[in-house]
Parts: C-alpha cells; structure tokens; sequence
C-alpha cells in the first residue's frame, strides 16, 4: 500500500475532530493498455492477471453493500467491456480496506466522530465511473465498517454516487474544457515554468529508442503504468528495459504534470472544482446543514498529482496505489476552527499559511481564504475563454496521451 503505520493523531488539545474529506486513488489494477511502443505488442499474461482479480462472489458481495448509483445521463463505465484490463486486483481490493481500517481507528476508535455501529447518513460516497475505482471505494467502506459491524445482518449499505458528465475529479476527463491543453500548448512553446528535470532529454531519447516510440509519439502514462504493473508484480520486464527506466519514466511523467498542475489557471480548472466540494462539504457540517461527516471521493492518479500541486504540497513522487488526501476540520469552544491536510498519514505543511496547532493544524478561514484562487467561479466561461481553435487538437493529443485518457475527436474541435 502506498502508506504504512496509523493516521496521525489530532495533536491539538481540547480539540474535537468534526469533519473529514478524503480523496484517494484507487488499489493495485491489471494493466490499462495492451501494448507499449514495440515491446509489448499484446497483453501476452492475461491469464497472469486473470487470476489475480477478486472472485465474482465478492464483486457481487461488494455491490450488495455499496451499491453504484449513476446520475440520470451518465454512460457506461469507463473500462466497460473489459474483463481483465484496468480490474482492481485482489491485492488492491486489499490495500484499500487497510486504508479503511486505519481511517477507523482514527475517527471512530480514537476521536468518536463516527458510531461503532455504520449510520450510513454519515457518509458520502461517489467515485469516478471507473470499477476499479468503485471497488476500491467499497473496500475502504468494508475497511471502516467491516459487515460484522454493521447491525442486523450486516445490511447497512452505503451507496457510491457517480455523477453525469463534468467529472471533477478527472482532469478535462470529458474534454469539456478547451482552455486547459490551450495552456499545455503554451507551456510547450514557451519552455516549461520553473526548473528542468535533470537530463530530462536523455530520458525522452533513451524511452523512445528502448521502448520503440516514434519521434513525436512518445506515450508516457502508456509506458509508465504498464511497465509499473509488470515490475509490481514480479513479471520479467521486456528485453533492454531496466528498472532505471521505469523509474526514470516515472519521475519524467510527474514533472509534466506537477509542471502542468502548479500552473494557477491549469489547476484552478483542472481539479478546482473538487478542492471547492471539499470545502463546501466541511463547511456544511460545520454549519450544520450536512449530516455527513466524512465524505469519501475514489479517484485516480491523475485526481491526486493536480490536488497536491494546487495545495502546494507536490514533492514530484507518484502517487502509489491506495494513496490518499484527507481534509480535516476541527473545532474547540472559544477557539478558531482548525483544518489540516493530511497525505499519505503525513500532516502536510501548506505554503503560506501559520500552523496554529501541533500536527498540522491551521486556521480554517485562512486555509479557505488561501485556496480561494483554486477554485473556479464560472467553470463553463473559464474553460471557454480560450482563442487557438484547431490548433490546441495537438496539446489535446498530448494531454491524453500523457494522462492516458481515450480521444473523443468531436471534442477536438
């Protein structure tokens, strides 16, 4: 799993623990693609990874107490059809009741903000329309509530929502936004902000030539999570391909993006929208007009490189399997109301603003004050304030490719 130990404790006497967002990223997963460059041509292990999903039973089980509800208008799953590609393993499935487990022994064993017993109108639940993604939310909900803990019958269910088209937590996941591959358009002329990775070029060069890319076709995220899930799983890497240059690809692909992310108009309108949900959701349980004191949002990779970057936090690592950000609120009578960020079981210090108590805590209308550029005010107008035309239908290729997303040619236009 992508962290080990137990969640941080509160660290700020007298305080009581109130609300929690947690955005994580789904578990261990078969390959997406089936091929890379000319080293991989077909998925070649299928049965390899066949036998690593969890049983029909389980999936089944899994859906009876979390069922998926889709918005009225929303499509078919992401990964429909596939029976093996891209599906949640059974070590996945497991790395995400560890988080479970470990977000209970915080918040119920510990701090008592939630029951013993699942009240299922305490949680709010939605995911990507990914099934790795849904499962892997199911099992932090079994982490948290195992069934034996659930009252009669272990019946309790929490339902996972996902939503109709504008999915936040998926960077221009519909290809609804044509202002943000304007701006990687921009970037790339003009010479990525800030610094360059060392021997960033030798990296582009040495993948091209050992993976078998042509010159203008180099598929990052392609590479990147195929080659991970071979070496994750003890599978032979291809002839001529080290662990080096998985790494090396790795960390290329994160500095795209943190470049990307850090960037205040990509990462306003590429996850802006979920730091305001965040937001918008505790200040509802501090207002007391939302019962639900933890809100547990399943997404991906690519949901979690954009959120670190925005709160400042990104250190260029990847994001492993089961890895999360949890927004906490506290509050103590006679005091300011508290707030941290929390990645990995690590207090986050967040640039710019004063840790008020131990472990993390800072003021939370200065935290909300401090992300309000982050957040869009008119997502639809934003994404439209753009004056390239046909020209971003390159920098669009290029963010898909990178991000590993499918091309709607209609979008491109």
């Amino acid at each position: 799993a992508a962290q080990a130990g137990p969640y941080p404790v509160l660290g700020a006497p007298g305080y009581a623990l109130r609300g929690m967002a947690v955005v994580s990223r789904h578990g261990d997963r078969a390959p997406i693609s089936r091929s890379v460059g000319t080293v991989v041509k077909s998925l070649d292990e299928e049965a390899f990874w066949r036998a690593r999903l969890p049983a029909e039973a389980d999936l089944k089980r899994w859906l009876e107490l979390h069922p998926v509800r889709l918005a009225p208008g929303a499509g078919p799953a992401m990964d429909a059809g596939e029976e093996v590609l891209g599906q949640l393993t059974t070590r996945g499935a497991a790395e995400l009741r560890g988080l479970g487990e470990a977000l209970r022994a915080h918040i119920v064993d510990r701090e008592g903000m939630l029951g013993e017993v699942l009240a299922p109108g305490d949680i709010y639940a939605r995911s990507t329309n990914s099934r790795r993604t849904q499962q892997s939310l199911q099992n932090v909900l079994l982490g948290l509530y195992p069934e034996e803990g659930r009252g009669v019958n272990g019946e309790a269910v929490v339902p996972i929502e996902v939503r109709a088209g504008g999915e936040s937590m998926i960077p221009n996941g519909d290809k609804d936004c044509p202002r943000i591959p304007e701006i990687i358009m921009d970037m790339r002329e003009n010479g990525y902000p800030g610094y360059q990775l060392p021997r960033h070029e030798a990296i582009l060069a040495e993948a091209r030539a050992t993976l078998g890319y042509p010159a203008d076709g180099m598929k990052w995220s392609e590479a990147r999570e195929v080659l991970t899930c071979y070496d994750a799983h003890g599978l032979a890497l291809p002839a001529g391909v080290t662990v080096e240059l998985v790494d090396d690809i790795t960390d290329y692909t994160a500095w795209m993006w943190s470049k990307w992310f850090s960037d205040p108009e990509c990462g306003r309108l590429s996850i802006g929208r979920l730091v305001g949900e965040c937001i918008g959701r505790l200040d509802g349980v501090l207002d007391g007009w939302d019962e639900t004191k933890l809100s547990l949002m399943s997404g991906h990779d690519s949901t979690l490189v954009p959120l670190l970057a925005v709160l400042g936090t990104y250190d260029g690592s990847w994001p492993g399997y089961a890895s999360y950000v949890a927004f906490e609120v506290a509050t103590k009578d006679g005091a300011p109301t508290i707030a941290r960020v929390v990645y990995n079981h690590e207090p986050q210090a967040l640039p710019g603003l004063e840790q008020i108590e131990e472990g993390g805590w800072v003021d939370w209308e200065a935290f909300k004050e401090g992300m309000a550029k982050w957040i869009p005010k008119d997502f639809e107008r934003e994404c439209k304030q753009c004056g390239r035309g046909a020209e971003r239908s390159a920098a669009v290729l290029e963010m898909a490719a990178t991000l590993g997303g499918a091309i709607d040619p209609g979008k491109l236009q």
